[in-house]
């Protein structure tokens, strides 16, 4: 018997918001090159959410769902081609299942919805899937009915698993058709961390942003960025003061969306290394605008990679490595030091 699938509310589809050059998009995600036909739709997924659909299918008998989040695009020179990227798999919890079927109801559509805007708001709604506990990967009459209901896009997609027998299989469209190619990739700031020899913890929730420049994190703790050090928030020149506001400003606009990565589980007060969506450390970013300066004694994994970065902001002579803004932060470095008490007076 197939699934039963009951929707309280139709999602809201976003149109598709970029169009992108396939070999390039591919070469981004370390996708080997492939001669041949991909077909209308082909699916690129996030070992990540990958792996969240397998140990969600994998944890029960019964049947099991959720919903796809990432992004769609169209494919430049290829009219009504699409690449959709499956980024996250957010998993139902309370739904009405047994062995040959399962149901959303209005609670867990709601709880879906929640956990989507929580975890994931910039990212859109591209499809979903469900089990099939030892009844083989593929899609029923009423599966299809819900492909054509409520996902109805050309590049939403669905995926069914079968666990136990270790199957899959993708479908796309409101006629549901196969999807032939679906390759798994590295997100890039796995392989960024990896590279550095980082392990990364769960997607960063921040509060708020604190004038020192450290970030107050939703689980309480507080920990500055490694690899940088911000021009001083309490210096009397206007100008240093004005480029401080600014670094502050830029760290909460990188980290405000929830999707960059924190690298490791540090403690209270700890130096760490956070990863932007694109695999970029966000050290690199604000050094690359001249909005902060290299502390090489907390950046050590990617010391020579920050250290190139702040050689060309220096270069451009912008933000802190501007004539008259380094002129007011070696003022009050010196400043600071004449006031520091000698070892003898301490």
């Amino acid at each position: 018997m197939s699934p039963i699938i009951s929707w309280t509310e139709k999602p809201v589809a976003e149109d598709v918001p970029a169009v992108v050059d396939r070999p390039a998009f591919e070469r981004a995600r370390d996708i080997p090159p492939r001669v041949g036909d991909r077909g209308d739709v082909a699916v690129y997924v996030a070992r990540g959410a990958y792996e969240a659909v397998l140990r969600h299918g994998r944890s029960s008998r019964l049947e099991q769902g959720g919903i796809l989040l990432g992004r769609a695009y169209g494919i430049a020179g290829e009219p009504g081609r699409y690449a959709v990227e499956v980024l996250r798999a957010i998993a139902a919890g309370g739904a009405a299942s047994t062995s040959i079927s399962f149901r959303f109801g209005r609670e867990t559509w709601t709880g879906l919805r929640t956990g989507w805007r929580s975890e994931a708001p910039d990212l859109q709604l591209v499809g979903w899937y469900h089990t099939h506990p030892d009844l083989g990967a593929f899609f029923s009459g009423t599966d299809r009915a819900t492909q054509r209901d409520f996902f109805a896009r050309p590049w939403h997609v669905g995926l069914v698993v079968d666990p136990v027998r270790d199957e899959q299989a993708w479908f796309a469209g409101p006629h549901s058709h196969p999807v032939r190619f679906h390759p798994v990739f590295e997100e890039p700031a796995l392989a960024t961390a990896a590279a550095a020899g980082l392990a990364l913890g769960a997607p960063l929730a921040v509060r708020r942003v604190r004038r020192d420049g450290r970030l107050a994190l939703a689980n309480g703790l507080a920990v500055r960025l490694a690899g940088v050090a911000f021009p001083p928030a309490n210096a009397r020149p206007k100008p240093i003061r004005r480029l401080a506001c600014q670094a502050r400003l830029a760290l909460w606009r990188a980290v405000a969306r929830g999707r960059c990565r924190l690298a490791g589980d540090p403690p209270d007060g700890a130096a760490v290394h956070i990863f932007l969506p694109d695999g970029r450390l966000l050290a690199e970013r604000l050094l690359a605008c001249g909005l902060a300066r290299l502390d090489s004694a907390t950046a050590a994994p990617c010391l020579a990679r920050l250290e190139a970065v702040q050689h060309l902001a220096s270069c451009r002579g912008i933000g802190v490595w501007r004539t008259k803004t380094r002129f007011y932060l070696d003022a009050h470095r010196r400043r600071l030091l004449a006031a520091a008490p000698t070892a003898t007076e301490a």
